[in-house]
């Protein structure tokens, strides 16, 4: 939203992106696991899509995308952790990035570094 506050039931848009563009997309269904979710991965490849149209590059120097699915690199703590060191990397003033996550949440006890 860059940093615009977001008002319900009003139609979602993004600004152009400027500078280095960088996105980092995580879908996890817990393939397997009690509680399977069956959406997640959908979300991601409909905000790939979605972003692309925007104006983000999908190359693999531009864009992460990290799913349970078997195809895609592994959405494991650590596997996530490096994907924002990777995002973030060299950032500056004026560049745009772009995070999308689908998939359930925990609160987390332990501080990654």
């Amino acid at each position: 939203s860059g940093g615009r506050p977001l008002a319900r039931g009003e139609p979602f848009s993004m600004a152009k992106p400027s500078g280095k563009k960088r996105s980092l997309l995580i879908g996890i269904n817990y393939v397997g696991q009690q509680g399977e979710l069956h959406g997640c991965h959908n979300d991601v490849i409909a905000m790939k899509k979605y972003i692309e149209d925007a104006g983000y590059p999908s190359d693999e120097a531009s864009m992460k995308v990290l799913m349970d699915d078997g195809s895609h690199e592994s959405p494991t703590m650590e596997n996530i952790v490096a994907a924002f060191g990777w995002l973030t990397e060299g950032i500056e003033a004026g560049d745009s990035l772009f995070l999308h996550y689908s998939g359930m949440y925990m609160s987390c006890t332990q501080v990654c570094t």
